[in-house]
This record gives C-alpha cells, structure tokens and sequence, in this order.
C-alpha cells in the first residue's frame, strides 16, 4: 500500500457517536481515522472480492456451520428412512462436510439471493 500511488479520494459522514469510537478504536491502534477507515473498507473489499460473498469473518464461520449441519441433518434423515445410516456412513458424511464446505455454502446460497450476501459485479 505505501509503495502505491494514491490518486482516488473517498469521503462520507458519520454520527458523532460513531466518530468518537473511530477516535477510540485509533488511539489503540495508533492509526488516523482515515488510515482505520481506509484500512477497514480495504479489508471489506477483500472478503468481498475473495470469496464472491459479502460476509464478515464471524456471519462466514456461522454461515459455514450452518451449511454444515443442513448438509448433515439432511442426507442423516435420508439415510435413516431407507434404513442405512451406520456409523461409518455417518463418518463418511461428516468427513465430507468438512473437506467440501465452501461447495455446500455455494449450493445453498444462489447469488444475490441474500441482502448482504450477495457477489460483486
């Protein structure tokens, strides 16, 4: 970022509220509140740009177990009506929950399906 020329300027209005802990979040992280705001919207376009999804990492970790347990609570019920669920399948399952999670995310999240979830253009 220092090594980058910086020619395109963003401003926008806050709550005085929300200003003092910008100030307060600044005064521990030693930064301006224009180097926090910068960094902080960089950061945002990141996830945006990385994953397709607009999601904090805290909404992409629960959004991750719930897709999760859809997953397992799903084929674990068609197992059990055709009378197959063992506990090696269950493992089977759960193993493949856990290596195919961003497929299962995908699957269960079309894009712009969501407000807040949706992907960049």
């Amino acid at each position: 970022m220092r090594n980058s020329v910086l020619t395109r300027a963003i401003t926008f209005r806050v709550t005085e509220e929300a200003h003092r802990k910008i100030e307060s979040v600044c005064t521990v992280t030693g930064e301006t509140p224009t180097d926090w705001c910068r960094n902080a919207s960089l950061e945002k376009l990141k996830i945006v740009s990385d994953e397709g999804l607009e999601m904090t990492p805290i909404e992409r970790a629960i959004f991750e177990e719930v897709s999760r347990l859809r997953f397992l609570v799903g084929h674990a019920f068609r197992l059990v009506a055709v009378d197959k669920l063992t506990p090696n399948e269950w493992e089977k399952l759960r193993k493949e929950s856990q290596e195919n999670v961003a497929q299962i995310m995908k699957q269960l999240l079309p894009v712009g399906r969501t407000r807040g979830l949706s992907a960049v253009k």
